[in-house]
């Protein structure tokens, strides 16, 4: 196929999707278990994300990298101080690399 006409045919229906979404109108409301646990689900998400990237490399399961400990550690303080999860980002990357350069990973 085309790789012109492929590019066009996948933004018709990303736009497609995208639009049905404002034509519908409001998302349905979650009801019963459904609403008392999706609050959870991004906390769950990041933290097998988390998890994953200390715990797993090439190698298979092992210990994890201090440098990226401590920006976990540094993550976790300010999210709990801001209450948002992008602080998680914000003060852990920065302390990641600090850590990296100051060679402890």
């Amino acid at each position: 196929m085309n790789p012109i006409l492929l590019f066009a045919l996948a933004g018709v229906i990303t736009f497609a999707i995208r639009a049905s979404l404002v034509v519908a109108g409001d998302r349905p409301a979650l009801q019963g278990v459904v609403a008392s646990h999706a609050p959870l689900v991004a906390p769950a998400v990041l933290s097998a994300i988390v998890a994953s990237a200390l715990l797993v490399s090439d190698e298979g399961i092992g210990p994890a990298d201090p440098a990226a400990v401590v920006a976990v550690i540094a993550g976790a303080v300010a999210v709990h101080r801001q209450g948002n999860a992008f602080t998680a980002l914000l003060v852990g990357l920065p302390v990641y690399w600090a850590c990296t350069a100051l060679g402890l990973g």
